[in-house]
């Protein structure tokens, strides 16, 4: 019984350099995270996502269009219960990255929308719209936005 007991306390001592290096780990990871998703958010900001979405529904669209936006890693006060916020994101997907979604949805013939979601990856962020991959430049997205917006409407 008291060489179980040295061999826990032995173990014991031996765990500890290895519990506290996973921390340090852990607190590392949790800070990069950190640093990446402020950087994501500025991003976005930077590119003024959601006012060419408000300009695309108030000048194409007279209005009529709603527009939303997510933050993969932010609680949605608005969703509660439901998740309906969470359908800016592919269901498949929502748990591997971090990511924020913006989208214009509106009824033209048939439910259409333009959707922009800003992804965090390994590399950096990642821009797509309607799934179409774009550079994080501000023309290059308006440019996609239009081609979007064209696709949509079947011109």
């Amino acid at each position: 019984m008291m060489q179980w007991r040295e061999s826990l306390s032995a173990l014991k001592q031996e765990l500890a350099p290895v519990r506290a290096k996973r921390q340090r780990e852990a607190a590392e990871a949790e800070e990069k995270l950190g640093r990446d998703r402020r950087e994501l958010k500025r991003l976005a900001d930077s590119l003024g996502i959601a006012g060419l979405l408000s300009d695309i529904n108030n000048s194409l669209l007279d209005g009529r269009g709603e527009t939303d936006s997510f933050v993969s890693w932010e609680p949605d006060e608005d969703a509660g219960d439901d998740e309906d916020a969470l359908d800016l994101l592919d269901e498949d997907d929502e748990d591997q990255y971090d990511a924020i979604a913006h989208s214009l949805s509106w009824e033209e013939s048939g439910d259409r929308g333009i959707e922009v979601e800003m992804v965090l990856a390994e590399d950096g962020a990642s821009i797509l719209v309607n799934g179409v991959e774009v550079r994080p430049e501000r023309e290059a997205l308006e440019r996609a936005l239009l081609e979007a917006v064209r696709d949509e409407l079947e011109l």
